[in-house]
């Protein structure tokens, strides 16, 4: 389990919380910390034979953001789709208790465990990879009819490649640690001309004209639970935005079918690749786009999509610059770039 024992002050405080806001799920309820969640703290409470998830966020995190998760909770709770949790109302009916300048949202457990990792994808065997594409293409489906204002920052994966050179620069401005500051610096040139290459490619198929509906983006084997080989529950909903829906499926192929360690470190296996895409299309039935147009939205918006993951863990490790970690995340993230021809992977 990845849970453990959270410190007195932090016990008593997550209690205080559930009495006052969650009375009917507070009696001996006993806490547990999860040790793998990044950008919230996650509680897991134990009520009798009962669990469930307690979810804090900074009042930093945006309010409108969080408002859209828990209104797409919702939706997907309303639509019966079982993957996902659902939210649990407290004591004054309302979906979000703030509680000293924080966010807290219970949920119900969702069976299982995580089982992998994006770095550790060793023995993520076939029938995990299947049905973790085959999840996707349901989720993807029962998310489809969703609405809600598309907010201003809304970011797609277009977003990162047209802005690439001033994010990267942005970011590379409050890096201290001397080895990646010198690794970007040196790669800065292949960094840029590959976010101009996405952009131009993703001109080319017109893809921010394309349909947009609301994405996990996110979707990897870290942020899903398995009961055996079976995949029992999605969560982590912290990016959901309004793409195309292959983002998800760009996203999903980037996070799971590389290697993270070996002599083929960085490089994507194909035979995942294509056993991915034959469970996800299997799932999701008739496709809007014919089978060319369709790759090509892919190959595109994984070229986006994994462009924004070397920002994302560079902007990680200015966050947490004390992990020894930071070096070999960034120097993997941009390596898939620089050794993957992404024109042929799909192939």
């Amino acid at each position: 389990m990845n849970y453990t024992t959270p410190n007195i002050i932090q016990s008593k405080n997550i209690l205080n919380i559930l009495d006052e806001n969650y009375p009917l799920y507070s009696s001996n309820a006993k806490i547990y910390l999860n040790t793998i969640a990044n950008n919230n703290k996650v509680f897991l409470v134990k009520n009798k034979k009962e669990k469930y998830i307690l979810r804090e966020s900074n009042r930093s995190k945006s309010r409108e953001h969080l408002n859209l998760e828990v209104k797409f909770l919702t939706y997907l709770h309303e639509k019966k789709f079982q993957l996902t949790p659902y939210i649990i109302p407290n004591s004054n009916d309302n979906l979000i208790t703030v509680h000293h300048k924080k966010y807290y949202i219970l949920e119900n457990f969702l069976p299982g465990t995580v089982k992998k990792s994006v770095n550790n994808l060793t023995d993520f065997n076939e029938k995990k990879l299947t049905n973790l594409f085959s999840a996707l293409a349901k989720f993807s489906k029962a998310a489809q009819n969703f609405t809600n204002p598309i907010a201003k920052n809304n970011q797609t994966v277009s977003y990162y490649a047209k802005n690439g050179s001033k994010l990267l620069s942005a970011l590379i401005k409050k890096i201290k640690n001397k080895a990646i500051n010198n690794l970007l610096k040196k790669n800065d040139a292949f960094i840029i001309n590959f976010a101009k290459e996405t952009t131009r490619q993703l001109r080319a198929i017109k893809y921010d004209s394309l349909q947009k509906q609301i994405v996990h983006f996110d979707l990897h084997p870290g942020n899903v639970n398995y009961v055996g080989d079976k995949l029992s529950g999605i969560f982590d909903f912290d990016w959901v935005r309004f793409d195309n829906r292959l983002a998800d499926l760009a996203c999903t192929l980037g996070q799971s079918c590389y290697h993270y360690h070996g002599k083929n470190r960085a490089m994507y296996d194909k035979t995942k690749i294509a056993l991915g895409l034959k469970a996800y299309r299997k799932a999701y039935g008739k496709s809007e786009y014919n089978l060319h147009k369709e790759n090509q939205i892919i190959k595109t918006a994984l070229r986006g999509y994994m462009f924004f993951q070397l920002l994302w863990i560079i902007e990680w490790h200015t966050k947490n610059p004390g992990n020894k970690k930071g070096y070999e995340y960034i120097k993997f993230s941009l390596d898939v770039l620089k050794l993957n021809d992404f024109k042929g992977l799909l192939n």
